[in-house]
């Protein structure tokens, strides 16, 4: 019996399929290999109640569709509180990476250098970075001083002055109203610990999805 081209065609479809669907079951074998059991406990811990773990496919899909909608509405509503928060003292200027690489130099009364703040952010491409230092150096904000052939950032005083303005409003506006939640510094720490391990999870899957 002779092959129609059709069917040929539904063969290397159907094979194609097959080859797609044990590279996706490979990596997904990579990320349950590089939990830890200590990243495990953590989580189940955290977890009041642990609906992702359950049998069904579909419900753990929908749950995770729920989860994945929340964080990217919680990104972006602190992106939007703090080009707003940063608007209401006077800086016009700064975008997003400028506000969150100043929030990083002015944490450590040491400074800080580029790679620190990469790391600190979660920010690969350093050059992203760079620019918001070399704008900030150059509104005199921050200040870079040499340490041997590292070069280390602080805040000048402008840069404290934006930042406790910016605290201030932060305090009025947002803690002032979270502070009202019954339990809300221990949700808040909870909350905090529990995105540090799901951060992690989804960096070693980014990394496992472009592996081959």
């Amino acid at each position: 019996m002779v092959s129609t081209p059709s069917v040929k065609k539904a063969r290397r479809q159907t094979l194609q399929s097959t080859e797609i669907n044990k590279v996706r079951k490979s990596r997904v074998r990579k990320v349950e290999d590089t939990l830890t059991h200590e990243d495990a406990t953590a989580a189940a811990k955290l977890a009041v109640r642990d609906p992702l773990r359950v049998p069904a496919n579909g419900r753990s899909e929908h749950l995770m569709n729920e989860f994945e909608s929340s964080l990217a509405k919680t990104y972006l509503a602190f992106q939007r509180w703090a080009d707003k928060c940063m608007l209401s003292v006077g800086e016009l200027s700064l975008t997003f990476t400028d506000i969150i690489v100043l929030h990083a130099v002015t944490q450590c009364s040491h400074g800080m250098r580029l790679h620190d703040i990469s790391f600190m952010l979660n920010i690969e491409d350093r050059h992203v970075v760079a620019y918001s230092l070399c704008k900030l150096e150059n509104r005199g904000i921050i200040k870079g001083a040499k340490r041997g052939k590292e070069k280390f950032y602080h805040a000048t005083q402008r840069g404290e002055e934006i930042k406790t303005a910016y605290q201030e409003v932060r305090w009025s506006l947002l803690i002032s109203s979270i502070s009202r939640l019954q339990g809300s510094e221990t949700e808040l720490k909870t909350c905090t610990e529990f995105l540090r391990i799901i951060s992690g999870i989804y960096e070693q899957a980014a990394r496992c999805a472009t592996s081959g």
